[in-house]
């Protein structure tokens, strides 16, 4: 017995050995391919830098986001028993510039989203689909622009984010 258990030890790290083997060759092998450039001997080929996750592509307009920290809140009517509904929201916007504006107007904007939630309180019913959360999203940021607009001059919000959405 004492020379099986032994043999299946031998043989079990044999089997190891190889497998490491085979990863660290693999492994190597394919830097080695990549690091030569794929082979290729075109001298016209040139470096294309990588997008690198996270990073806008080249000539995308700036996005920044304005984080409206405290939840929405509100009451809906329904039956039998009412139910509520908390949303938190971002507001995109396309510089600095208006990422400064949109943060001294921040009351402004929470007043403008408000009117449009209370205003859909009445139809509880189209927070439970896409399409009319899409609506509501539309509405808000409707209502958010013309209130810069007033104020500003300009629209200065490019979107209304709905980051969490919760009813109960």
């Amino acid at each position: 017995m004492g020379d099986e258990s032994g043999g299946k030890k031998k043989k079990l790290f044999i089997l190891l050995i190889a497998a490491f083997l085979l990863v660290a060759g693999g492994g190597g092998a394919a830097a080695l391919a990549l690091s030569s450039g794929g082979g290729g001997d075109n001298p016209e080929a040139k470096e294309v830098p990588a997008q690198l996750p996270g990073n806008p592509a080249p000539g995308a307009p700036e996005i920044l986001y304005l984080n409206i920290k405290k939840p929405f809140v509100i009451q809906l009517p329904t039956k039998p028993r009412h139910r509520m509904m908390q949303v938190k929201m971002q507001i995109t916007v396309n510089s600095q510039e208006n990422l400064d504006l949109v943060t001294l107007h921040e009351p402004l904007i929470k007043n403008a989203i408000s009117e449009v939630l209370y205003k859909y309180q009445t139809q509880p019913d189209i927070y439970n689909q896409i399409e009319g959360r899409r609506e509501v999203k539309a509405a808000c940021l409707k209502e958010v622009q013309e209130a810069m607009l007033k104020e500003t001059g300009k629209p200065v919000v490019e979107k209304v984010l709905f980051t969490d959405f919760v009813m109960q």
